[in-house]
């Protein structure tokens, strides 16, 4: 339960910075005893409780919905039985009147009865609040759909009913009320905003009689909790942490003597753990469907995420990658190691010195339960290292990832996509290995697998890296997009754990022509005789997949068979290159594609399969080829403006 007690030191340390129920915060982190609903409608009383019709609304937009609520234990975590929430709910518990006007399945006591005795036992405590008092007097005289007809914000069908049209959401009858108290003195007549009603609230849960305990989280005695809190990840999730304890079926039976023995955890700590735990998530977690990764500090502290990219990492603090539209390998690694060394000190500056780091994984195995399958502690600094030694050994040169770039003439969100130096997500790790349209169930548990890689500095799973690598062979099957994320993934992860295995860095990002690796040098070769056929087809302005391209699987398992055949090929572009205007760039590619087959000698060049770094020698090639002509193009603007 380490976890329960690390979540509710967050809630005790945002308590105390002022963080708790503070509207500015976004999103706010709740007080205790209280949820969020999206309300449908929005209605108002006097300090009397007498209606005011001209303030009563629907409310169709979404950002408006959201509603602040008390809550208690059953109610929070209701499902078919009626158990009223304390203040705000729907119709069916608010208007005496609603089996007159909706069909409705006779219920004793009614959830309108249910909800009125609930707010009077309220409304008769030392911890009564005005407010409350106003809307129970109004709710006492069961008219609240007539007076919404007469208000105009519903219509009456033929047969006597609702109208099914509204300018709400969703059907009226399922509609959530909040309500408006509107006193002259008071200028703030929002009930759901008003911090005197949510102590007030905090204040009568706290006086009731309630049955208490020992808490296995804090070791303190407190009123125990029943019922653990749902909406965990997002609104409508019925998965818990915590199940029921029932004392039916076989829940401690054989074990313990009573329920007690097996979990008891105080109210105030399942409360407070929880709502830390939503606010982070929504705050700062990584959702991939039903799958939630967290990292967060003891303090309520944002840490970089796990599960994130290195242009996710640097841009949450507003310095995203540098998207140069030229530069060398050299330059842009240069730029990426400011970049991600400045985003580290940003999060170590703000950090407390003895801050803990937690790292939480959350899934649900079934709709209502939720799992925890990952959890680790470790303190803020070590994390901070862990998570730059990611992104440093993982890096290679990407071109796949977009940013936000304002908004277009259509007032559509606007993207641009970046070149950055970095490691990339584990799910697009998953997605390189696996393919772009990759099922949920394994995208999750390869997240699960690549966690431990990340903050774990474990070894990378070696069936993940030869899939990447067998996929960006297949680059004739592939759109150009998908094949040059595939080929810089699988590099970045061939990269790390060819690196990770000699404990050294031998591999590097840039083309290293001194390299005599057999797999490296026929991989440079290749990517020459690609680069021969591609500027061939140039000339023609023909968009086409090379041979070197559709032969690539086949090079990786026989290569000088492949390369026989390629060479053979490669004849007809070779002369048409050389006889074109670009018969220098024919020569030079000629004269290195020969120099590297040279370094291979008669030992290297024979049939064996190549190890998975050919794919290093092909990119980085490729890269040089890129990097020469960004120059040359460069060089003749300069001397244009000169």
């Amino acid at each position: 339960m380490s976890w329960m007690q690390k979540l509710y030191e967050v809630y005790d340390a945002c308590e105390r910075h002022g963080k708790v129920g503070n509207p500015d915060e976004t999103p706010m982190l709740l007080p205790l005893y209280h949820g969020t609903q999206q309300a449908q409608l929005e209605v108002a009383v006097d300090g009397d409780g007498h209606w005011l019709p001209d303030l009563a609304r629907a409310i169709s937009v979404k950002s408006e919905q959201e509603t602040v609520i008390p809550c208690t234990e059953k109610s929070a975590s209701r499902t078919s039985s009626p158990e009223p929430m304390p203040l705000f709910d729907k119709l069916i518990y608010l208007a005496g009147d609603y089996g007159s006007w909706f069909d409705e399945k006779r219920r004793e006591p009614s959830p309108y009865a249910l909800y009125v005795e609930a707010l009077q036992a309220w409304c008769d405590s030392p911890e009564r609040h005005p407010d409350a008092e106003a809307w129970l007097a109004y709710v006492r005289k069961g008219c609240l759909i007539r007076d919404l007809m007469d208000a105009g914000i519903f219509t009456q069908e033929e047969g006597g009913g609702v109208s099914p049209k509204w300018a709400g959401t969703g059907k009226p009858g399922d509609a959530f009320v909040r309500f408006r108290v509107c006193r002259a003195e008071e200028s703030e007549d929002r009930v759901w905003m008003k911090p005197s009603v949510a102590g007030a609230f905090i204040r009568y849960q706290r006086s009731l009689p309630a049955e208490t305990g020992v808490c296995y989280v804090l070791g303190t005695e407190q009123a125990v909790s029943g019922v653990s809190p749902k909406y965990i990840r997002y609104p409508g999730d019925s998965a818990k942490l915590v199940s029921a304890n029932d004392s039916g079926g076989f829940t401690y039976r054989g074990r313990f003597d009573n329920a007690a023995e097996a979990l008891v955890i105080g109210r105030e700590t399942t409360e407070k753990a929880h709502a830390a735990l939503k606010w982070l998530i929504r705050r700062q977690g990584y959702r991939n469907g039903e799958q939630v990764v967290l990292t967060f500090g003891t303090g309520g502290d944002a840490l970089p995420s796990p599960a994130a990219d290195t242009v996710a990492l640097a841009g949450s603090l507003g310095e995203l990658m540098p998207e140069l539209a030229v530069g060398t390998v050299v330059s842009l690694k240069e730029s990426f190691a400011r970049e991600l060394n400045s985003a580290i000190r940003g999060y170590q500056d703000r950090l407390d010195p003895q801050a803990e780091a937690i790292v939480l994984g959350l899934n649900a195995a079934t709709p209502g339960r939720l799992s925890i399958f990952y959890y680790r502690e470790m303190r803020a600094e070590d994390f901070l290292n862990r998570i730059k030694r990611w992104h440093t050994t993982c890096a290679w040169l990407h071109t796949y990832r977009y940013v936000p770039d304002g908004m277009g003439e259509d007032g559509k969100p606007r993207y641009k996509r970046i070149r950055f130096i970095g490691a990339p997500a584990p799910a697009d790790i998953i997605k390189a290995a696996y393919g772009e349209g990759v099922g949920e169930p394994l995208l999750k548990s390869g997240v699960e697998r690549l966690l431990p890689c990340v903050v774990d500095q474990a070894r990378l799973p070696a069936d993940l890296v030869s899939s990447a690598a067998r996929r960006a062979a297949q680059a004739a099957a592939l759109e150009p997009a998908e094949r040059d994320k595939a080929l810089s993934i699988a590099c970045a992860l061939i990269r790390k754990a060819v690196n990770d295995q000699k404990r050294e860095e031998v591999w590097d990002m840039a083309l290293q022509t001194e390299v005599r690796d057999r797999s490296y040098l026929f991989g440079r070769a290749w990517a020459y005789a690609e680069a021969i056929e591609r500027n061939t087809l140039d000339l023609s302005f023909e968009r086409r997949d090379t041979n070197a391209e559709r032969l690539m699987t086949a090079f990786a398992r026989h290569p000088a068979r492949s390369w026989a055949v390629l060479a053979d090929r490669l004849r007809p572009y070779q002369s048409k290159l050389r006889e074109s205007p670009k018969w220098k760039q024919a020569i030079a590619l000629n004269e290195g594609m020969l120099s590297v087959i040279s370094m291979l000698g008669t030992e290297g060049f024979t049939n064996a399969p190549l190890e998975e770094t050919y794919l290093l020698g092909y990119a980085c090639q490729k890269q040089a080829f890129a990097d020469e002509r960004d120059q040359k193009k460069a060089a003749k603007e300069a001397q244009k403006e000169e």
